[in-house]
């Protein structure tokens, strides 16, 4: 029997919808695995993955670990469309005289997007060397 398509958060987190008389509760699948698998967590605690991929809900891939700790940044995230090569190619293109737009385009991302690359204003865990910062 084949899957539905996962449905997913904000985040990129996928969850299960679950009608209880009547009422729509949304479940992130990851919590529903912990909890059921290992336990309630600490307080002031969330799932975490270890290999950052948010649709691996294996038991063996979550843990509870301190909100503040989770790194779901750029490439991580499950729903960019960018990795962390493709940012350091943005600096580039950017630095060899294309325009943000046509760098949009090309990379299939908004304007803004690449703006928000370039001011390092999102994406800024990446290393971009410095002859390529400069130009922006």
């Amino acid at each position: 029997m084949a899957r539905p398509p996962a449905k997913l958060n904000r985040e990129g987190r996928p969850f299960v919808e679950v009608s209880i008389q009547g009422q729509i509760r949304r479940y992130r699948v990851d919590r529903l695995v912990l909890k059921t698998f290992v336990g309630p967590g600490p307080d002031g605690t969330a799932p975490g993955h270890r290999d950052g991929q948010l649709c691996n809900n294996r038991v063996q891939n979550l843990c509870w670990q301190e909100k503040g700790k989770r790194t779901n940044k750029g490439e991580r995230h499950g729903r960019s469309k960018l990795k962390d090569e493709d940012i350091v190619e943005i600096f580039a293109l950017h630095a060899a005289g294309l325009t943000q737009t046509a760098i949009a385009k090309q990379k299939g991302v908004s304007l803004s997007s690449v703006s928000q690359i370039l001011s390092r204003k999102t994406w800024s865990h990446v290393s971009i060397p410095d002859h390529l910062t400069e130009a922006a």
